[in-house]
């Protein structure tokens, strides 16, 4: 039977793969929206999210855990499926295709933002986590919420509002 650590390791890597997914994500988003909509609101997300990634990859490392490569390159996989499954072509509409891209992007922001809080909550189980500004990250992982939810308001009155 699998112990905590264990089990750690693999919410952990799970939201490696996530995060590959999401850096995908916000970089595709990143450049439509300065393409469609000419703004630069979401500049540095994709390497802001980058940075996260990395942070949680030395995490996993200091709480002495392996990386599982099958998953980080489901979530890059992941990544070009949610590129697909916002693509206008099924949608219809550039900006009902820009707001689901956006609500992706939002959702895995959002868990993101859980893990932070839930690794803060388990922080004194693993010393090795101690230096680790785990609350800063959450605030980060607010501001990009927010980052994207401009976005994502601006979008929805587009695809919902006749001008």
């Amino acid at each position: 039977m699998a112990g905590p650590a264990d089990a750690l390791s693999i919410y952990l890597n799970d939201h490696l793969g996530g995060a590959n997914a999401g850096i995908e994500l916000a970089r595709q988003l990143e450049q439509r929206v300065a393409e469609d909509l000419g703004s630069t609101t979401l500049t540095g997300l994709a390497e802001a999210i980058e940075d996260d990634r990395d942070v949680l990859s030395s995490l996993i490392g200091r709480i002495g855990a392996g990386r599982h490569p099958v998953k980080e390159a489901a979530g890059w996989i992941a990544g070009q499926a949610q590129r697909i499954a916002t693509a206008e072509i099924l949608t219809g509409q550039k900006e009902l295709s820009l707001l689901l891209h956006c609500e992706m992007l939002v959702l895995g922001i959002t868990g993101k933002q859980a893990m932070w809080e839930a690794i803060v909550e388990i922080r004194s189980a693993y010393p090795a986590l101690a230096d680790i500004d785990l609350e800063q990250l959450v605030e980060r992982a607010r501001r990009q919420q927010a980052q994207v939810e401009s976005v994502r308001i601006q979008i929805a009155r587009r695809s919902f509002v006749s001008s």
